[in-house]
């Protein structure tokens, strides 16, 4: 994610239309829950707190490639994420993610053409996947840039935190944590630097709470 103060508002759903290719991510599901049923188990915990519709951000903290996978068979709406623009930029993989509702950020600027598309998918009241430390980062480690809040405190959407417990290995269990949305009240409104810093914190703090739970 990137850290930026300004942003257009969104203009209705955002990128094409992709209802064309649910069966596409019914076929998906299936075949991938059943792989980590038999050989990376999913414990999920606290999935009640996402809403059952409506836009929403899921922020999680990000240490393996299997998270986002785990995310998604985690819960039963579909989640939309972001991916670092290399990676949608090879020819063929790109077109299936896209297929599947991922949409690119460029790592290294700020990227407002992603907190656009991420405003207009939380219109269109889907769930906007973001893992806010911008890439893997183990333990702990890494900070939590402030693009996130910039789309939470301009869409209004909910942000329900969750924590992924260590690293996925095979034939052992990957426990997920969901919390309660974070409360970001005392921020609406306002989009300077040290609000989106202090709105940021919040959020990291709620994720690594769960950690807690899941231990």
């Amino acid at each position: 994610m990137m850290d930026e103060r300004q942003a257009a508002p969104a203009r209705g759903r955002a990128g094409a239309d992709i209802g064309e290719h649910r069966w596409l991510r019914v076929a998906l599901r299936a075949l991938v829950r059943a792989f980590l049923f038999v050989f990376l188990p999913v414990r999920a915990l606290g999935t009640e707190h996402l809403p059952p519709s409506g836009g929403v951000i899921l922020c999680a903290n990000h240490e393996s490639l299997v998270d986002p996978i785990a995310l998604l068979c985690s819960l039963t709406r579909w989640i939309r994420f972001m991916a670092k623009k290399e990676i949608m930029d090879v020819w063929g993989f790109g077109a299936f993610l896209r297929a599947l509702g991922v949409f690119p950020v460029d790592r290294g600027a700020g990227d407002l053409q992603a907190v656009r598309t991420s405003l207009g998918v939380l219109k269109g009241g889907e769930v906007l996947g973001i893992f806010p430390q911008g890439r893997r980062a183990f333990k702990g480690s890494g900070a939590f840039l402030s693009g996130v809040a910039l789309i939470a405190l301009k869409s209004g959407a909910p942000v329900v935190p969750a924590y992924i417990a260590g690293r996925a290995r095979l034939f052992h269990r990957l426990h997920l944590t969901f919390g309660p949305a974070v409360d970001l009240s005392e921020y609406a409104g306002r989009f300077d630097s040290r609000t989106l810093e202090a709105a940021t914190e919040r959020i990291r703090q709620a994720v690594y709470a769960l950690k807690e739970a899941s231990d």
